[in-house]
This record gives structure tokens, C-alpha cells and sequence, in this order.
């Protein structure tokens, strides 16, 4: 046998880790560091085997340590103190040092820490460490009992055994361990061969250890979750436990026993949590509105009764009314009055509080019963005062709590007793309940304004924000020692915005005001257009609420408005020649009387210079009808053409680029090639074509289909 030395320290000969994963929030209560192994007097080391090292999770070096207490092959040291200001507790625990023989056959080592832990939504439970080191063989047992808990009276009675063993080989029988004379075994574990240098967890070998060997060549440290349905190894209402540790062949020493044992009582844990339902975040500001919900869960074996939840809604908040909430067993939501004789909630206004009776049989006058492991919600809304100011001058954050008040059966004495709780942060991770802590976001002080007025306007107009007065900069007029609000800003000039809470509780902005005029940044340019299209005058303006009127000169100066035209473009559509040669203007103005006109522009209509180009699909060369013995293109105002005739093979038989003086195709394919008469049949044509205008042509389209510049033409003999 040889030492296993995971890292690269000269200060240790043997080495090996283990990780902690407890869920999150846990708190550790116990940590105990067991390690021994088969030691000789003659071993030079045989001095250190009480000494050891640890390295907690994220550390770089080692910690010295020295045993509590020895039994023999076995030590032992409380950790307690070092796990728990360890950050984080979870992660990999390193082992050092631990001293045994080397080269030699049949021996053995090996450490285990032994964890005891807390956590709030777990179900409580009795929690025993025996310790030592005794050796069993076939000429002697062990036998002695465990107490000091007491079972379930009723229901499932759940309950883990561990052990540290030594010397427990996989290839020997007939070592066993009995509870209440029955074997305990599981699917990593005979009956018959409960001691089989192996580390598991419920039957699955553990895995986070380094090195993770399946057999540790005799040392065992595992946890039984024992199979107690039938109550073979714990009935209901127990208060001890027979163990016995025997074997009919095999020697093994036992270092380490642990018991964990379901106890009988309610558990109710209450958490909280809060959302802000009128935008997204946490944080809450002036009016805004937050739902509060708080769940409940029965972590015991015992349900309770007299179940009831009251919460105090915060000096700062005003209750939403009808918002009472409770879900039950069953995952539904249903909705509560706030009157105290029709249903299990109510609000209380003379104390601002909330009651919720939750549970079974829970009713106007009464709390309910929430069975074990059952788990129930209550939520409400409630508003934050509207008046940031207020706020302002208040303490922030607002820390409250919410309470649970139920009865139970409390273990182990089955007397009756009315426990009580606080609500608890559910993000609170410390061990210590904290209260629900609601995150107000302090309204920004008013920033200085620099305002500009078209009109005069009314102080009440400017929503001020709530209890605002507005002074005159250098208003001198005095009322009780005061100057007087303005009530209505009619000239530029400074302005002073002011609020006085409390004395050391005051605020104040400046309101720096322009009155102006309404302007024409942009006067509106003339138009010429071909007829038939539209034309499009603006004007561009300064100023709110400007109001809009274009006009029409029906001769010398004579200006008429136009019916519907009272925005800041104006579109006439689809103009006829009679229009060449009209103006127009806009009237402008503002609801302070303010009136401005623009510039007269000109409007100018000319003859459609549009062209076009029309490919027919037929032609008849034979036709008595003259204008159908050619395949000719029909269009206008063309300035560069050409077309091409190609046969079915792709091959070029006439092209033509001539254009008449207006712009019209000159001529076309008479239907022959070469001279002789083509046959009947169907003809490829290609056209690109540019018109006056400098346009291209886009080609022709056929039954709605995309133009194309290609087609194809029938000729008919």
C-alpha cells in the first residue's frame, strides 16, 4: 500500500480532497474532521497521528491542526469554528498528512468531515453524532441504543444512518449492522456485507473526492437512506433505537455513527417578496404601486391550526383595496374581501393591517389547518403617497415585517402551544431573519427650466409638482412675511419655484421664462409640373399650437381660402392647365392672436411630356388591314431606341434602331428573313428604349405579372 499525494506541496506526503455542496442558505451547526488508519508503534510517523492538515475551499495553504481526542487508530477535530468562517463554505476540503503504514499489505486509511447543517425551508429533524473506535469480530458484538428524539405518532417516519468505518473488505461477508434487529442495507450495500470499503451517498458511489475510487481498500464513510415504509426500522412514536454491530467472519472497527431522524411538530416558514407592477425593477418611486406576496410552507411531520397572517401596511402606503389574495393547497388563487364577517381575509383600517386566516376550514372567525408539507400564498397590493417631496424628506428604506400565528403538536412532549413567526427575507442567507425591505428610489431633485411662452399662461398650467408655489425673482411684495405667488407668467424674466416642508426640509427650483412670437423659419418655394400630376407647397414655422390657412389669388390680389387646406403642406393633386400661372400663400397664427403671412408663390402647369412604348403580340403579313402586316411598335417621345427579332434558335434575324422626328419607332419586321417569307410560328423580340425625359423604358408587362424587356410575338400566316 502507498500514500495518495494529489498536490504539488513538499510539505505533505499524503493528500486528498472532498467537496461540500450544501443547498444555498444553509447554515453549518457542526463540522467534525475524523481521520485514521492502521498505524504501527514502529512507524516513524507513528508520533504525528494526531497532527493533520486542512485546506479550506479557495485557500492557498494548509492549517495545522492537532487533535481534540484519540482513540486508538481514530482522531478527532472540532471545525466547527473554521468551516464556518470559511467563504464559501462550499467547495473543495484538502486533507493532508494523515499517517499510516506504507508498503506493506492490509492496512488502511482515510479521513471523513462530518457536516451538520441548518436550513430554514427543510424539514427539522434529529441529528446525532456518536463517536470513538470500537473493533468488532466474531467472538464479540456491539449493542447499544439511541435516544433522545421522538417519531412521528402518525405517518411516514423517515430516517439516515452513517458510519465511518475500517477495515471492511468488499471481497468478505457476514458483517452487519441491525437497527431494532433489522439489517440495513441499500443497492451499494449487502445485508450480509454492510462494510465494503466504499464512500455513497443513498446507494450511489460519491463522486466529488479526488481520487473517487469505488474501492477505497478498507475504509468506508456512507449514508443510508434507510427504506422505512413498512416501519421495520422505526415505528411511530419512538423514543430509542436498538443498534447492533455483528459479524459472523469479518473484523471491522467502527469510528463514526450518525442517526437522522424525522420529529413531529408544525414548521411553518414564511418568506416574502415584493415586485413593482407598474414598470420593471424593485425599486419603487412617488404613486407607484407594488405587490406584496408572502409563502408559506409547512416543513414539519404535524399540521397546524389556528392558522392566521397579518401584515402592517407602512405609514408611507396606502392599501389598494380588494387586493387580498390567498392560494391554497391545491395551487389556486382566489380573491378575499376586505370585510371582516363575509370570508377569511379583511383590512383593518383603524390599524392598517392585513388578516388572512389561511387553511383548511379557515373562515371569518377562525384559522385554519395547513397540513405537513402543505404550502399556501397571500399576496395584496398597496400604493407609495404620490408626493415625491414627502418622500424626499422621509427615511428610506421601508423595512417591515409580516407574522405568521399558528397552534401545533411540538415535539416530544405533545403539549399544545401557539407558536408565532416572522415573514423573512427569502434572498437573506445569514441565519438571521431579516425583514422585508422595500427599496423606495428618492425622487431626483427639480432641475432649473428655461421655458419659452407664445401666450401668457396660468401657473396652474404648468404643473408644478405638488405644493409649489412660483415667485417673481425679484418680487418684493411681502404677505405674512412672504412674497406673493405669481399666478399668471405674461413676460420673460425669472422665476423662482418653491416648497417648505419642514424646517431643514425645503425645495426650490429656477423657471427661467421667454415669451416669444411665432416665426416662418422656411417660406414656401414655386412649383412648375406637368399637368395631371400633383404640386406641393410648405412652410416651415416657430412655435407651439401654430394654426394653418392656404389661399388662392382668384385675381389681382384677391385671396380666397381653400376649403380643407389647413396644415402646413399643401397638396393639390392632379392639376389642369386652367391652373398655370396661379398663387398661393398660407395665413399663419397662434390662439394669442399672433398672425403672419408667407410669401405669394407661383404655380406653373406645362403640356405632359410623358412617353410611351407598346409592344403588340401579334402581326399577319398576309392581312388585308395594312397596320397589321408589320410587328411595329407603338410609342412616343423616344430618344434612343433598338429592337431585336431572333427565331427560336436564338439567332438574330432583324433589329431596327430608327425613330421617327416625334420620337416614334420608324419601322418594323415585315416577316421576312433574308428575303424570304418566315414561317409561322413564334418569334423572340428584345427592345431597350430611352425616353425625352432621359427615363429608361422598364419593359412590358403581361397578365400583372413583373415588366420585362423581352417577349415573345406571334406570327400568323
Amino acid at each position: 500500500m502507498h500514500y495518495i499525494d494529489i498536490d504539488a506541496s513538499t510539505e505533505t506526503f499524503s493528500s486528498s480532497s472532498a467537496d461540500l455542496i450544501l443547498p444555498d442558505c444553509s447554515s453549518i451547526t457542526f463540522a467534525g474532521l475524523y481521520w485514521g488508519g492502521a498505524i504501527s508503534s514502529t512507524n516513524s510517523r507513528f508520533k504525528d497521528k494526531n497532527k493533520i492538515k486542512l485546506k479550506k475551499p479557495g485557500a492557498t495553504a494548509y492549517i495545522d491542526l492537532t487533535a481534540d481526542k484519540t482513540w486508538g487508530g481514530q482522531s478527532f477535530k472540532d471545525i466547527t469554528s473554521i468551516v464556518k468562517l470559511s467563504q464559501p463554505s462550499n467547495g473543495t476540503f484538502t486533507v493532508a498528512n494523515v499517517v499510516a503504514d506504507e508498503g506493506v499489505v492490509n492496512v488502511y486509511a482515510g479521513w471523513t468531515i462530518v457536516i451538520a447543517y441548518k436550513h430554514d425551508l427543510m424539514p427539522l429533524r434529529n441529528l446525532s453524532v456518536f463517536e470513538g473506535l470500537v473493533g468488532i469480530n466474531f467472538l464479540s458484538n456491539v449493542e447499544f441504543s439511541i435516544s433522545g428524539f421522538f417519531s412521528p405518532p402518525n405517518g411516514p417516519v423517515n430516517f439516515d444512518f452513517g458510519f465511518v468505518a475500517y477495515d471492511g473488505d468488499r471481497s468478505y461477508s457476514g458483517d452487519y449492522l441491525e437497527i431494532n434487529n433489522q439489517k440495513v442495507f441499500d443497492s451499494a450495500h449487502n445485508s450480509d456485507n454492510l462494510f465494503n470499503s466504499s464512500i455513497t451517498n443513498n446507494g450511489e458511489v460519491v463522486q466529488s473526492r479526488n481520487p473517487a475510487y469505488n474501492n477505497t481498500l478498507g475504509y468506508e464513510s456512507s449514508i443510508i437512506h434507510l427504506n422505512n415504509a413498512d416501519f421495520r426500522y422505526l415505528k411511530n412514536g419512538a423514543r430509542s433505537a436498538l443498534i447492533n454491530l455483528d459479524t459472523d467472519i469479518e473484523s471491522y472497527l467502527i469510528g463514526v455513527l450518525t442517526a437522522s431522524i424525522d420529529i413531529y411538530n408544525p414548521n411553518i416558514q414564511l418568506s416574502h417578496q415584493y415586485r413593482n407592477i407598474s414598470k420593471y425593477g424593485i425599486s419603487v418611486q412617488a404613486g407607484e404601486t407594488v405587490e406584496l406576496q408572502y409563502d408559506l410552507k409547512n416543513t414539519g411531520n404535524d399540521g397546524s391550526t389556528n392558522t392566521v397572517f397579518i401584515d402592517t401596511i407602512p405609514s408611507l402606503f396606502a392599501y389598494v383595496k380588494g387586493s387580498i389574495e390567498v392560494q391554497d393547497i391545491n395551487g389556486n388563487w382566489k380573491a378575499l374581501s376586505d370585510q371582516s364577517v363575509d370570508d377569511a381575509g379583511e383590512y383593518m383600517e383603524a390599524g392598517r393591517r392585513v388578516l388572512v386566516r389561511l387553511g383548511e376550514g379557515a373562515n371569518a372567525s377562525r384559522g385554519g389547518a395547513v397540513p405537513a408539507d402543505g404550502q399556501l400564498k397571500v399576496r395584496y397590493k398597496m400604493q407609495l403617497i404620490d408626493d415625491a417631496e414627502l418622500l424626499g424628506c422621509a427615511p428610506a428604506p421601508v423595512s417591515k415585517y409580516g407574522w405568521l400565528q399558528y397552534s401545533g403538536n411540538v415535539n416530544p412532549d405533545k403539549s399544545w402551544k401557539v407558536a408565532s413567526d416572522k415573514a423573512f427575507s427569502q434572498y437573506d442567507c445569514s441565519g438571521v431573519r431579516s425583514p422585508l425591505v422595500l427599496a423606495l428610489e428618492p425622487p431626483l431633485p427639480p432641475g432649473d427650466l428655461n421655458l419659452t411662452f407664445y401666450c401668457p399662461v396660468s401657473v396652474a398650467d404648468l404643473a408644478l409638482p405638488k405644493g409649489y408655489s412660483l415667485y417673481k425673482e425679484d418680487n418684493t411684495t411681502a404677505s405674512r412675511g412672504m412674497p406673493m405667488p405669481v399666478a399668471k407668467i405674461s413676460e420673460s424674466g425669472t422665476y423662482k419655484a418653491y416648497r417648505r416642508l419642514a424646517a431643514g426640509c425645503e425645495f426650490s427650483y429656477t423657471i427661467r421664462v421667454n415669451m416669444a412670437s411665432i416665426g416662418i423659419a422656411a417660406q414656401p418655394a414655386p412649383r412648375k409640373i406637368v399637368e395631371g400630376k400633383s404640386a406641393e407647397f410648405s412652410v416651415e414655422t416657430s412655435g407651439p399650437d401654430v394654426k394653418y390657412q392656404w389661399q388662392e389669388d382668384s385675381g389681382y390680389d384677391s385671396w380666397t381660402d381653400i376649403p380643407g387646406a389647413t396644415d402646413r403642406i399643401l397638396t393639390l393633386r392632379s392639376v389642369s392647365l386652367s391652373k398655370n400661372r396661379s398663387r398661393y400663400r398660407a395665413l399663419i397664427s397662434n390662439p394669442c392672436g399672433q398672425k403672419l403671412v408667407s410669401y405669394a408663390v407661383l404655380l406653373n402647369v406645362v403640356e405632359s411630356e410623358e412617353g410611351t412604348l407598346f409592344v403588340p403580340n401579334a402581326f399577319r403579313p398576309n392581312s388585308a388591314v395594312e397596320e397589321l402586316t408589320h410587328f411595329i411598335v407603338k410609342g412616343r417621345k423616344l430618344s434612343r431606341w433598338q429592337m431585336r427579332v431572333y427565331n427560336k434558335w436564338d439567332q438574330l434575324i432583324w433589329e431596327t434602331t430608327k425613330l421617327n422626328p416625334d420620337g416614334s419607332p420608324a419601322e418594323g419586321w415585315d416577316g421576312k428573313i433574308g428575303g424570304q417569307d418566315a414561317a409561322q410560328g413564334i418569334y423572340l423580340w428584345a427592345i431597350s428604349a430611352v425616353f425625352c425625359d432621359g427615363s429608361e423604358w422598364q419593359g412590358m408587362s403581361f397578365n400583372q405579372s413583373a415588366p420585362r424587356k423581352t417577349g415573345i410575338v406571334y406570327l400568323i400566316r
